[in-house]
C-alpha cells in the first residue's frame, strides 16, 4: 500500500514545469488544450464546478482517479477514494482547506489539483495535461476485494457498475464496454435513492432504468435481484 503523510503546507506538483500558464475564462476542454500542458485555473469556480466539469471530461472513454486528503491518526495522507466517496467528499468538504487531486487516465490524461488553501475562498486549482498520478504517494482506500485490473463485464453489469457511477456522479455521461457505447442519463434524487437510465447506443438501442439506493442498484426493469454496487 502507498503512503504518504502530508504537512500543513501548499501541495504543489513540483514535477510538472508550467512552461505555458493561462487563465482561461472558461474550465478547459480537454479536446481544446492542445497548446499547453499546465495552467492555473481561472479564481471564481467551486470545487463542485471544477469535479463535474473534469469528470464528464474524462467519462467518455478514460477512468476517473480522485484522490483525498484523510486524516489517519495525528497525520494526513492522500487516499485514491471510489466514485462514491469522491463524489461525497465534493460535497462536503471539497471547498475545505486541504488538497485533493482528480486524475484522468486512459486514452487521454490529465490531472487536476486543488492547493492547500490557508483562507477560505481563496482555492486555487491547476490542470496539467498528459499525465495522471505518476510520481505521487497514497493509500489506496478503495475495498481491497475490488479487482486490481480492469476486466471486460457482460451488459448486464457493465450497466449495473453504470447505474452506480451515474448516481454517485449525479450527471450524464457516456462510456464503452467491449466496442460498444452507452448512454447514461442522471434523472432525480429522492433522499437516499436516485432515479437513473443507461441506453445502448447500437442495435435495438434498448433503455435500462434503475433506481440506486444507498449504494445497491435495482433494475426497474426486470425482476434482477439487487447488487452491491461496485465504482470504479
Amino acid at each position: 500500500m502507498k503512503k504518504m503523510i502530508l504537512s500543513l503546507i501548499p501541495f504543489l506538483l513540483f514535477t510538472v514545469k508550467t512552461a505555458e500558464a493561462g487563465a482561461p475564462g472558461t474550465l478547459p476542454n480537454i479536446t481544446e488544450a492542445a497548446s499547453y500542458s499546465n495552467i492555473n485555473i481561472e479564481r471564481g469556480h467551486s470545487a463542485k464546478d471544477i469535479f463535474k466539469h473534469f469528470v464528464s471530461e474524462c467519462a467518455p472513454e478514460g477512468e476517473v482517479l480522485f484522490l483525498a486528503t484523510l486524516r489517519d491518526g495525528r497525520h494526513l495522507r492522500l487516499s485514491l477514494l471510489s466514485g462514491a466517496e469522491a463524489a461525497d467528499y465534493i460535497e462536503t468538504n471539497g471547498d475545505g482547506k486541504y488538497p485533493w487531486l482528480l486524475a484522468c487516465e486512459g486514452a487521454t490524461r490529465f490531472l487536476v489539483e486543488k492547493e492547500h488553501q490557508y483562507k477560505p475562498g481563496e482555492a486555487r486549482f491547476h490542470f496539467y495535461k498528459g499525465r495522471a498520478l505518476e510520481g505521487i504517494d497514497y493509500a489506496d482506500g478503495r475495498p481491497t476485494e475490488k479487482p486490481t485490473t480492469a476486466v471486460a463485464l457482460d451488459e448486464t453489469a457493465f450497466s449495473e457498475k453504470m447505474a452506480s457511477e451515474l448516481a454517485a456522479y449525479r450527471m450524464d455521461f457516456i462510456s464503452t464496454n467491449q466496442g460498444t457505447r452507452f448512454e447514461g442519463r442522471f434523472e432525480s434524487s429522492n433522499g437516499s435513492c436516485d432515479m437513473v437510465s443507461v441506453t445502448r447506443l447500437a442495435g435495438n438501442g434498448a433503455t435500462t432504468r434503475f433506481k440506486v439506493c444507498s449504494g445497491r442498484v435495482y433494475s426497474l426493469s426486470g425482476p434482477r435481484a439487487p447488487m452491491m454496487a461496485a465504482v470504479e
